[in-house]
């Protein structure tokens, strides 16, 4: 894609928005001046340049347990450690990963066994067949990776008018 503004149009638009401001240039010429100066790692005309750091008293037990020093310390640091409470370490309680699934003992017999096995029977038809896609989709962290399992919808003999999903699983990590 190529951009209707010359390098030469480019460098101009720049110096005009940088002299006069972003708004002084028509909407094409700030998209067109935008990608140029993402391009060539320019800073974009009109930004606010950063301001200085200014050190900030106060808060000096926050300060202290992250071991900031007192002439790096900004008012916006000082309002962020008041928003948190600080901890030395993680506690020993904490919690890995996401809650247990219902499937998570049916996932483990079918990489273990690989035979075809019955996940849930006694369903609905829609339901059986919403369970067979989240299984072959990997929909689920439970039934990852896409296409690790074959499932499918059979009647369920055990119930009358209902529908079980059958599963196996065909490898893929």
């Amino acid at each position: 894609m190529t951009s209707k503004f010359s390098d030469e149009e480019l460098v101009q638009l720049y110096q005009i928005a940088c002299e006069q401001g972003w708004d002084a240039l028509e909407q094409s010429e700030r998209i067109a001046l935008g990608r140029w100066c993402t391009k060539t790692g320019r800073k974009r005309p009109g930004q606010a340049p950063s301001k200085p750091v200014k050190p900030v008293e106060g808060g000096d037990e926050y300060f202290e347990a992250i071991g900031l020093a007192k002439d790096a310390r900004t008012a916006e640091d000082l309002r962020l450690l008041k928003s948190v409470r600080l901890l030395d370490d993680f506690p020993e309680d904490v919690i890995n990963g996401c809650p247990g699934s219902d499937y998570a003992d049916v996932v483990k017999a079918l990489r273990r066994f690989g035979k075809p096995c019955v996940v849930r029977g006694g369903m609905t038809r829609k339901r059986a067949m919403e369970l067979r896609h989240t299984i072959r989709s990997g929909r689920t962290s439970t039934w990852r990776p896409e296409g690790a399992y074959r499932a499918e919808v059979a009647p369920d003999h055990d119930s009358d008018g209902g529908y079980r999903v059958i599963a196996q699983y065909v490898g893929g990590e």
